[in-house]
């Protein structure tokens, strides 16, 4: 993860404004942290005795008698917040708002030493009601967001780490997918996004993932077939992009199964005629490797004699030479050792003379 911390002008943490009734907002605050939800991401204490806390649309920072000194004022209400243990750094989330403006469904991280800004991200993973800690970690520069889990209950949370640029860690990020209430769409979703990395380049935890997310996604039944299908098009793409016939073969088919009318029969048919020559061709290949390396491990006696009598012919570097080809001689799958070094005498024969006659 980067470190880098890149810092905006766009949101600043205010001082509260002298028309705010800050008796009834010590009040508020003062009984809301006493009575918040039990899993409520709200009322975080830092190790000075501030207080980081949200009402409404609004954040606070308070002082130990809930005092306001610093405050964000939002257009979403806020879900969730937490504040490293210095007090140096917050993050908050809000919900999601008509407008879908700046704020809506976003998570912001504050310096509050500048009073600025940091980092701004609207839908991340973790989404925002189902948050339930918020931990800084302000020396590492990381963030941990822990959220709940429908089916498996309160206490059964999962993480994602993300740095100070709002980007997630990919192994908390991958296990966070195996959540069993995350709806079929987000699952989807995020198979998309696995296949246009891997359209890039192919790594075997991506392709895993996919096809771990791929196989849950068949059994579920809130899905529509014609979403599903279109996945399995650009896993076939994307297959066949770097040449991997069968499994692109095996993704179009599959995506058949889902939707007979997905557009993909033309290209299946050049795909399996392909595949047939490429079958035809590398078993030829194999058999050509099968024959190189039995005739590799025969000693051919006749052929030895023959060879030292025609390199006695040729000159010491030249020689000298052909022993150091022998010596680092690669099986070639098609040629045999034989027929290497048959190759490159010849090779050498012909110089030799070429010099030798001027």
């Amino acid at each position: 993860m980067s470190n880098k911390i890149e810092l905006t002008n766009n949101t600043i943490l205010i001082e509260p404004s002298k028309k705010i009734n800050l008796q009834e907002i010590r009040q508020k605050l003062s009984i809301k942290c006493a009575h918040k939800p039990k899993y409520e991401a709200n009322c975080i204490l830092t190790d000075n005795y501030l207080t980081c806390s949200f009402l409404d649309k609004t954040l606070f920072i308070t002082d130990d008698k809930f005092n306001p000194l610093l405050m964000y004022e939002s257009t979403s209400y806020i879900t969730a917040c937490g504040i490293s243990r210095s007090g140096k750094y917050i993050v908050c989330q809000t919900a999601r708002n008509n407008e879908n403006d700046n704020d809506s469904n976003t998570t912001i991280l504050f310096d509050t030493t500048t009073r600025q800004e940091i980092a701004r991200k609207k839908d991340i993973e973790t989404g925002t009601n189902s948050t339930r800690l918020i931990f800084i970690d302000e020396y590492k520069q990381l963030i941990q967001i822990y959220v709940a889990d429908a089916v498996l209950g309160e206490g059964n949370n999962f993480a994602i780490t993300y740095d100070f640029n709002l980007c997630a860690n990919e192994d908390t990020l991958r296990k966070f997918y195996t959540k069993p209430d995350i709806s079929p769409y987000t699952l989807n979703n995020r198979a998309i996004k696995l296949i246009d990395r891997l359209q890039i380049n192919i790594q075997d935890k991506d392709l895993q993932e996919l096809t771990e997310l791929l196989n849950r996604l068949k059994l579920c039944k809130n899905i529509s077939p014609l979403q599903l299908s279109l996945t399995y098009k650009s896993m076939g793409n994307m297959y066949e992009k770097h040449n991997l016939l069968d499994n692109a073969i095996l993704a179009y088919e599959t995506g058949l199964t889902i939707n007979p009318k997905l557009t993909v029969k033309k290209a299946l048919k050049n795909l399996k005629s392909n595949s047939c020559i490429k079958e035809h061709s590398d078993k030829i290949q194999k058999q050509l490797k099968e024959e190189s390396t039995k005739k590799n491990n025969i000693y051919d006696e006749e052929w030895e004699n023959e060879l030292n009598k025609r390199l006695s012919k040729l000159d010491e570097p030249s020689r000298k030479a052909f022993y150091h080809m022998r010596a680092n001689r690669k099986e070639d799958n098609i040629l045999s050792y034989k027929e290497l070094d048959i190759l490159n005498l010849e090779a050498l024969e012909r110089s030799y003379n070429y010099h030798k006659k001027n």
